[in-house]
C-alpha cells in the first residue's frame, strides 16, 4: 500500500500479471507518480488506487479479492523486524514463516 515509483508492479505487469497499484490516498503526488510510471512504461490501463494503511475506505472495499500482494522495500521501521527465528532468518513480525 505504497507503490512508490511502481517498479515491482510495473515489472509484474510487464510479465503478464493483472496489477493494481496503490499508495496513500493522503499523498496525491505519489498517486500521480504511479500514473506517470504506468504511462512511461506503456501500461496506461493499470489501475492506481489511493489507499491509506489502517483506514477502511470505499476504494478498498471495492477491490476484488487478490491472489498476491507484492511488497518491496517495506522494512523502513526497525521495530518491525525480527531476527529471533531459530535459523536466524530476517522475518517481518506478524507474517507466517515457511514450514520446512
Amino acid at each position: 500500500i505504497g507503490a512508490g515509483v511502481s517498479l515491482p508492479g510495473i515489472l509484474a505487469a510487464k510479465c503478464g500479471a493483472e496489477v493494481i497499484l496503490s499508495d496513500s490516498s493522503e499523498l496525491p503526488h505519489c498517486l500521480e507518480v504511479c500514473r506517470q510510471s504506468c504511462q512511461m512504461n506503456n501500461l496506461p490501463h493499470l489501475q492506481v488506487v489511493g489507499l491509506t494503511w489502517g483506514h477502511i475506505s470505499w476504494d478498498l472495499l471495492a477491490l476484488p479479492p487478490q491472489d498476491i500482494i507484492l511488497a518491496s522495500d517495506v522494512f523502513f521501521e526497525p521495530e518491525g523486524l525480527s531476527v529471533a527465528s531459530p535459523r536466524g532468518e530476517l522475518t517481518a513480525l506478524g507474517c507466517c514463516l515457511r514450514q520446512s
